[in-house]
């Protein structure tokens, strides 16, 4: 009776530790993917006017956190005629609030730009759902 019984305790055992280290994984990329959830980011709008706009060596705008989770930083992606450049804000935004930005264009003429993309991170995770994304910009004044 010892011998059926020692197998059966191990299969129970190795289950158990299967099932918990599952449960482990699946709720820790659950608490990741909520990281992103609550995340919230626009570009503020004056008189039907986007607050995004160029000059001759950088990109210009202002941006709000509508979420009520902080903004560490913000990557912004330029898809350009010949290549695609990141440039990186590490500067926080905290909910409800506005801040004023700025990126430089590294010596790129501005009428190479095709897109823009301004993707939010919340934690280590780029919130690529939540990004923004503009294809015309116009001069700053």
């Amino acid at each position: 009776m010892k011998k059926g019984i020692t197998p059966l305790v191990s299969t129970i055992l190795l289950l158990g530790f299967a099932i918990g280290l599952g449960t482990l994984v699946m709720s820790w990329g659950a608490v990741k993917d909520f990281s992103c959830k609550e995340v919230e980011l626009g570009i503020v709008t004056l008189e039907e006017r986007k607050e995004i706009c160029l000059t001759p060596s950088s990109i210009e705008a202002v941006v709000e956190n509508n979420g009520p989770t902080h903004i560490d930083r913000l990557k912004i992606v330029l898809l350009t005629q010949d290549a695609v450049l990141t440039e990186e804000m590490t500067e926080g935004i905290a909910p409800g609030s506005f801040k004023k930005v700025s990126f430089p264009l590294s010596g790129l003429e501005v009428t190479q730009i095709l897109k823009i993309r301004v993707i939010p991170s919340s934690g280590e995770e780029d919130c690529i759902s939540k990004r923004v994304e503009l294809e015309r910009l116009r001069n700053c004044q």
